[in-house]
């Protein structure tokens, strides 16, 4: 290895075995304001411009940052000591590079504090998935006397294993999607009138005009 010549913020050096260039930073890159910037939705060619490094310095910078980051259930295991009485819980299908089938983010939302407490990667929304996240409140011990949730059976089979004396309550807005999916109320005109009533008899809310 041969240093060969400082390149603005770096020291460029040519390793004699492989004949190939290579460069080592010599001031300490601002990790935290680029990973906050990467959250808020700038690509690592745009960090990488705005911080005058290459891309993949600015993927290295991230992503380092990234893995020293607590995780989220380690982080209520630890930190997180209260929380309300009403869970909302759901699943989120989302596409993963390099697997065949998507993955199912298994979340739930305190619903007074708008807190996150724990999240799990999961093949399918199965009852051994639910078990996996609901027996996690153990490590909390806290036990939710409400739970909002769609009409999924694993779900809410798993929910009472755990929480025996809770109640489960079906989410308004996923009964109002099933059945504007039941009747086709975006592609046919068939219906709207009856669904608007229905609405208007669920919600307690008389509305003048509808629009779809």
């Amino acid at each position: 290895m041969i240093r060969q010549r400082k390149r603005k913020d770096s020291i460029l050096f040519f390793c004699k075995y492989c004949s190939k260039y290579f460069s080592i930073g010599t001031i300490p890159k601002p990790e935290k304001q680029m990973a906050l910037d990467h959250l808020n939705g700038l690509s690592f060619s745009v960090l990488g411009t705005k911080y005058f490094v290459s891309k993949m310095t600015a993927w290295r910078v991230v992503m380092s940052y990234f893995r020293r980051l607590i995780h989220n259930n380690l982080f209520t295991f630890t930190y997180c000591n209260r929380f309300s009485s009403v869970l909302v819980p759901d699943g989120k299908y989302i596409p993963i590079k390099g697997y065949s089938r998507d993955a199912v983010l298994l979340w739930g939302v305190d619903y007074f504090y708008h807190d996150f407490p724990l999240y799990f990667l999961a093949p399918s929304e199965n009852w051994q998935s639910w078990e996996l996240f609901f027996k996690s409140f153990d490590r909390l011990h806290h036990r939710y006397q409400l739970v909002t949730c769609d009409d999924n059976a694993p779900l809410k089979d798993s929910c009472h294993h755990y929480f025996p004396n809770c109640k489960i309550q079906a989410c308004y807005n996923h009964i109002k999607e099933q059945i504007r999916r039941e009747l086709k109320i975006r592609s046919s005109s068939q219906y709207r009138e009856f669904f608007s009533h229905l609405r208007e008899a669920l919600t307690g809310t008389r509305y003048i005009k509808t629009v779809f």
